[in-house]
């Protein structure tokens, strides 16, 4: 069960496309069948031959080659073009480092890793501000009790 964060999962679950998983390093797995199932895909990858195999993969995000990647908006991110950011406050001040971006029904979060903790920051403009991918800094104005001792 594959949950599809794609633009076009028509076009991008199809037999023959290659996904990259998010292991170190990549692991390239080809779509032999894809099914809708829910808000979900049941999808068939030709590495994978049974259940135990399958089960290895719980969890696991799938990326593209960025060549075969759209044109993003300005206010656009690939999620990770974010991850190894400096997160700092709107002073400049560090607080720590985006460590991944969580993807959710109601709002996606940028998981932050501080000297207190790891923290999950809803990724809206109120808290996220200004994100500067050449700089490699994202800027937060986090509400008081968000970045308190988990």
């Amino acid at each position: 069960m594959v949950r599809p964060l794609t633009d076009d999962p028509d076009r991008r679950w199809i037999p023959g496309a290659v996904f990259l998983s998010d292991q170190d390093p990549p692991v390239p797995h080809t779509v032999t069948g894809a099914a809708p199932y829910r808000d979900d895909l049941l999808v068939e990858f030709a590495e994978i031959t049974d259940r135990s195999g399958a089960d290895l993969l719980k969890g696991t995000s799938f990326t593209i080659e960025a060549a075969e990647r759209r044109d993003l908006d300005d206010d656009e991110f690939w999620p990770d073009d974010l991850v190894g950011c400096a997160a700092v406050d709107e002073a400049g001040t560090p607080i720590g480092v985006i460590e991944a971006v969580e993807f959710g029904a109601a709002q996606d979060r940028l998981v932050l890793r501080t000297d207190a903790g790891r923290f999950e920051v809803p990724f809206v403009d109120a808290i996220v501000p200004t994100i500067d991918l050449e700089a490699r800094v994202v800027v937060l104005t986090p509400p008081a009790g968000l970045l308190d001792s988990p």
